[in-house]
């Protein structure tokens, strides 16, 4: 909702309460002049004020303004709004079930199917991808199959649904034939799943969803020469009723070159997301093709065989492109790295994952992309680790998340200890000058005890040390980022009371903070659990 939006419906309500209590006093006016009972006054035929209820009270039977102000509660205190009144939970429970629903073990698949007989009518999106831990058990063995048709009846309203990694009866395409109101389908080719294309092999199976507009198809590692995909694949060729806003491939290495270009080319005028995963084509022709592509919004290349002139053509071409994700790439040069960056001036969101000398080729965006807001890194590593922190302030300054796994830093890399202690400012100084920050997550990999490696003087037993410790190496400096939601630290250093508590003053929006068994002992872990409940504790793997 807009600023100007909002400031209307203010207004609105603004004129209508106090259109209401001038009703009021007027009705109490001409109650006492008759010595009549007032009659209780309907308001738009919808809401029923009674005389007696107080200002306050005839405020919060306007159902607009309870909506609204439903709308900004957090999610899991709607449970507890649906038991205030009838009048609250009808307003809460399709704020309740229209939400993303994940259901991750047997245990959450069957309480939602014995509730969605009566609350399936809300249900807009189901997401049954999550995959189940092997210790995790249900009647002598974990979860195996999903069967649908005990639950899609229920749910007309939807819209969105995953069942990747998940064993079905029949082909997922087939068993969500009948709900022609699917607008997202995603799932897992499996060898044992093959498509019925007909007689001639020219049917068309998404002609069943007129309105699907993002597809996301995951191939099983070791599958790739079966007659399912080959099933598959054809059926993208023949079909002429995909007009997809998202499309997504993974797995598919022994698909023809040509599947992806056709695919890409069909959907050209209507596509804003293409990822592509393990997929083969040509580069030249995949360019051409993807030039069509006038509304592309977000581009993901991995495991993909594309080079440093068609990466930079690419840009050239989709200057308006806001996400990149790029894996495994060739090696590309700082100064192919900067060209790159310079043909996304408007780029909001980048990841990067083994694709060269990560540092520097983040340096170059983070250089470059002024509107930048989400960061993601993968395997920051080598001896040049710190040159994404070291050197001028990054010019974006809007940054919301930043999440970079696997540090490598190697602090026996440095000249000198002093050396070393600088860059490890600058890194928590790079960092907390993101103010805006909404997630930051960590994790590092050092060869020893953090603590013992980070620093030249050891680490100490006494709790003053470790304060001076703690102090000098600049990590509170991270204390300005007051609107911090969701934190991660791992492998820098253990969790002492000291820290934790300062970790608590220093971000008071904070909802969920990741941590390592290890460096997070009993005693902290259970003080913040009894201390600050509505953090969520989420041990990280």
């Amino acid at each position: 909702m807009t600023d100007s939006s909002m400031d209307v419906l203010v207004q609105f309500h603004r004129e209508r309460i106090a259109s209401l209590l001038k009703r009021r006093q007027q009705q109490q006016r001409r109650a006492q002049q008759s010595k009549a009972t007032l009659s209780d006054l309907s308001l738009q035929g919808r809401t029923v004020i009674n005389s007696h209820l107080s200002a306050p009270e005839m405020v919060l039977a306007i159902p607009e303004l309870i909506l609204v102000i439903l709308e900004f509660l957090p999610f899991e205190n709607l449970p507890q709004v649906c038991l205030v009144c009838n009048l609250w939970r009808t307003l809460a429970q399709p704020l309740l079930w229209r939400q993303d629903i994940f259901l991750e073990n047997y245990y959450q698949i069957r309480a939602f199917t014995d509730a969605v007989v009566t609350h399936g009518v809300w249900v807009k999106s189901l997401d049954f991808s999550t995959r189940i831990n092997n210790d995790e058990k249900a009647d002598g063995g974990p979860l195996a199959r999903i069967d649908l048709t005990n639950i899609l009846p229920y749910t007309p309203r939807l819209r969105s649904i995953d069942v990747r990694e998940c064993a079905m009866d029949e082909h997922p395409l087939l068993a969500l034939a009948p709900y022609s109101q699917l607008e997202s389908i995603d799932f897992t080719q499996t060898q044992y799943q093959i498509l019925d294309l007909g007689s001639d092999g020219s049917r068309d199976f998404f002609a069943a969803w007129p309105q699907l507009k993002h597809l996301r198809i995951s191939g099983k590692e070791g599958d790739y020469k079966f007659m399912a995909s080959t099933a598959l694949e054809k059926a993208l060729l023949v079909s002429n009723s995909l007009h997809l806003e998202t499309m997504e491939l993974s797995n598919f290495p022994f698909w023809m070159e040509s599947t992806i270009h056709h695919v890409v080319s069909t959907n050209a005028g209507y596509l804003r997301h293409l990822n592509l995963t393990n997929c083969n084509f040509f580069p030249l022709v995949f360019e051409e093709v993807l030039a069509g592509a006038t509304q592309l919004e977000s581009l993901g290349l991995h495991c993909c065989s594309i080079s440093q002139d068609s990466l930079v053509g690419i840009a050239q071409a989709h200057p308006r492109l806001k996400s990149l994700s790029l894996s495994q790439l060739i090696e590309l040069p700082t100064d192919a790295m900067a060209e790159v960056a310079r043909a996304y001036p408007s780029l909001v969101s980048l990841a990067l994952r083994d694709c060269g000398n990560i540092a520097k080729a983040a340096r170059q965006f983070l250089a470059h992309c002024p509107q930048l807001c989400s960061l993601h890194i993968y395997d920051l590593a080598g001896p040049n680790v710190m040159d994404i922190f070291l050197g001028a302030p990054w010019v974006c300054r809007g940054l919301e998340d930043i999440q970079i796994e696997r540090i490598d830093y190697r602090p026996d890399e440095f000249s000198s200890a002093e050396v070393r202690d600088n860059a490890i400012k600058a890194m928590w100084g790079q960092l907390a000058a993101q103010t805006l920050l909404h997630s930051l997550l960590l994790r590092f990999c050092l060869p020893h005890s953090g603590a013992k490696i980070l620093h030249p003087n050891g680490f100490h037993d006494s709790v003053q040390e470790k304060d001076r410790i703690m102090l000098d190496d600049g990590r509170y400096q991270l204390g300005a980022l007051k609107r911090l939601r969701r934190f991660g630290l791992q492998g820098y250093s253990m969790w002492e009371y000291a820290d934790v508590a300062w970790m608590v003053r220093s971000f008071p929006r904070l909802e969920r903070f990741q941590y390592d068994r290890k460096e997070l002992t009993i005693p902290q872990w259970s003080w913040l659990r009894t201390h600050h409940p509505s953090i969520q504790l989420i041990s990280w793997s």
